[in-house]
């Protein structure tokens, strides 16, 4: 008797299932799409038609990740917070989670990621930005939201290598600052604004502990 085929969506959960141990344990290089077809008893054509490539993998596991991160934050949050110190508690959990060990810098910031990534986020970066200068009232152009984004984007993932080059343990408090810092500077915050808001977001995740990403812990 048949086996009934699983359906298109349990099989596509199954596959994240899957990548998400192997890129843990082996990390993205070590990982291959047969490995995952093995594991499944599936050919390699069933992953390629959900995820097309081995990036799409890594990006909806980390997506889904992201897509609870911002729930959590949200119902954690009192009304009346603006948009950096969002996205400074975004940067904060997730640098926590990434800096983990060492094998999650290199998943995280490998090359064939960092580069399709920054394409394709590029719009929301300008989005955040957006939404900054207009909760602290800052006039800007959408070409100033564009190349401010551009910047940004170039700027992060330099200072990523800058840090995980050097080959020692990282302070993830620096490192979570620096981005935040960076952030603030490019959407014309003031500099007390700047550190009073990474000061409170800090505090706010030493006390709300977040959920975590089992690819990365």
């Amino acid at each position: 008797m048949r086996r009934p085929q699983k359906t298109s969506i349990a099989l596509k959960q199954d596959i994240l299932a899957v990548a998400e141990r192997l890129f843990k344990e082996h990390g993205y290089d070590g990982t291959t799409l047969q490995m995952i077809a093995d594991e499944l008893n599936i050919v390699q054509g069933s992953i390629t038609y959900h995820f097309q490539n081995k990036y799409r993998l890594v990006h909806d596991i980390i997506e889904g990740y992201r897509v609870q991160l911002h729930q959590f934050i949200r119902d954690n949050l009192e009304d009346g917070y603006n948009c950096y110190f969002y996205h400074c508690l975004q940067y904060i959990y997730s640098l926590r989670e990434i800096m983990k060990r060492r094998r999650n810098w290199e998943l995280y910031y490998h090359k064939d990621v960092v580069g399709p990534w920054a394409e394709e986020k590029q719009h929301l970066v300008e989005e955040m930005y957006r939404r900054i200068m207009k909760d602290f009232h800052k006039s800007f152009t959408e070409e100033e939201l564009h190349m401010t984004a551009i910047m940004s984007l170039g700027a992060l993932t330099r200072l990523a290598q800058e840090l995980i080059g050097k080959g020692e343990p990282i302070d993830i408090h620096q490192f979570a600052y620096y981005h935040m810092y960076l952030i603030g500077l490019l959407a014309k915050l003031d500099e007390t604004t700047i550190q009073n808001n990474i000061c409170d977001a800090f505090a706010f995740a030493d006390s709300h502990p977040a959920p975590t990403i089992y690819m990365l812990e």
